[in-house]
């Protein structure tokens, strides 16, 4: 019989419960950190030009560098996934690295849940944010994710995104309008 608030069992299933999260969210950082790097080491060679050739293709946003088109076959065949996870995955990870190199940072250091940050840089995607509009967003997501809990974030990631890139806002503002009204036309 227990004397304490928590028996001895239910703490001792509590520390395994840590550190299969920290275990959980090293191995996701890890998985990031090989993803970037497959990007850097894997090379194409661009002299042959014949049909069927491997080329560079673009998997992540403005300011990624450009990959070949095959690491993604290549990695979704390691890790089980199609070809096309696989493609997202490595624009994931060129898109955190790259665009958002405060996030990266953090998360490389076991600051940030790597989850967390590739939130934000999805979020900067689907937005079709510029690298220096990504710049500003991330500024402010590298303090935030540090210090406090993803919820906290997330309240105010629209907020940063739509100030990082105000005309671009508006622009998807216009076309949400635009969407949820119909199209504008009228049936008369």
């Amino acid at each position: 019989m227990s004397t304490g608030l928590v028996s001895r069992e239910a703490a001792d299933n509590l520390a395994a419960l840590d550190h299969a999260h920290q275990a959980d969210v090293a191995a996701r950082t890890a998985e990031l950190i090989c993803l970037a790097r497959a990007c850097d080491l894997h090379r194409v060679d661009a002299s042959i030009i014949v049909d069927g050739a491997e080329r560079l293709v673009s998997l992540g946003g403005d300011g990624t560098p450009l990959v070949g088109e095959f690491l993604a076959a290549e990695i979704g065949a390691l890790l089980q996934v199609s070809p096309a996870s696989a493609q997202r995955r490595l624009g994931q990870a060129l898109n955190l690295r790259h665009r958002h190199p405060r996030l990266w940072e953090l998360t490389v250091q076991g600051l940030v849940d790597p989850r967390h940050a590739l939130m934000v840089a999805d979020a900067c995607a689907q937005a079709d944010l510029s690298m220096a509009a990504c710049a500003v967003v991330d500024r402010n997501c590298a303090v935030s994710l540090a210090m406090q809990p993803i919820g906290r974030l997330w309240g105010q990631l629209a907020g940063w995104i739509a100030a990082a890139d105000p005309e671009r806002a508006r622009d998807r503002a216009e076309r949400l309008a635009g969407w949820r009204g119909g199209g504008g036309g009228s049936d008369q």
